[in-house]
């Protein structure tokens, strides 16, 4: 991975939008499926909060800093980016913000 000033060198920007509208529409899909059934209102807030990260990102792709950390400007692991192409912050950051 090539990271320079806080940017990915090495981002595939084509395969990064195309990975994140699938993700926004499947999103979309739980939402409207939520909305409908007596889930919880938590459930539904998680899923608002994964849009908003999927909003997040197509603006870091468009800046040119997509895969990098928001808290310590490392690189995020492509492993991470590739489960969770939304991710906002590498593996060690992201345990803590849940803590």
């Amino acid at each position: 991975m090539l990271v320079s000033c806080g940017r990915r060198q090495d981002v595939d920007s084509d395969l990064v939008r195309e990975r994140l509208e699938e993700l926004r529409i499947e999103l979309m899909g739980r939402s409207k499926r939520d909305r409908s059934s007596s889930r919880s209102s938590s459930g539904r807030r998680a899923i608002d909060a994964s849009l908003e990260d999927v909003d997040r990102a197509m603006r870091t792709l468009e800046k040119g800093t997509y895969g990098v950390c928001e808290a310590c400007g490392r690189p995020i692991s492509e492993d991470r980016l590739e489960a969770y192409p939304a991710a906002r912050f590498c593996r060690e950051d992201q345990q803590n913000v849940e803590r």
